[in-house]
């Protein structure tokens, strides 16, 4: 397990993983306390979807595996696989409560050129042809 500080980094050299805004940190620890489960993580990883790239996701987790980054943000842990971490690189996490939407999101940048569904088929640019 490798623990990154606030700022989502490892040392003071490495850029951060994500960022977690201050309305997400309060919402994540009022949700973990809520199911009795204050001191918890949340996952945050990606999911695939074939021909469409993927999307993000966040669930309630317990402890870290060994391989696992772990983002600590305020009283609140976020863990990420190493195969979900690239792709979440620079991306926010946020809470929403508004007209138009009421949840956590996470936004990142636009997936890499040459990433993807993985599908093999061009199309995708996942670089299998």
């Amino acid at each position: 397990m490798t623990t990154a500080n606030e700022s989502g980094t490892t040392n003071a050299t490495q850029p951060a993983l994500f960022h977690v805004t201050p309305a997400a940190v309060e919402q994540a620890g009022r949700l973990l306390a809520a199911h009795g489960r204050a001191g918890a993580t949340l996952r945050v990883f990606i999911a695939g979807q074939h021909g469409h790239g993927f999307q993000y996701g966040l669930a309630l987790a317990g402890e870290p595996d060994a391989d696992d980054l772990v983002v600590p943000a305020g009283d609140v842990r976020f863990i990420v696989d190493l195969v979900s971490a690239p792709f979440l690189s620079e991306a926010t996490i946020d809470y929403r409560d508004d007209v138009m939407q009421k949840g956590f999101v996470i936004s990142g940048p636009a997936p890499r050129a040459g990433g993807g569904c993985a599908c093999g088929r061009g199309g995708c640019g996942c670089g299998r042809r």
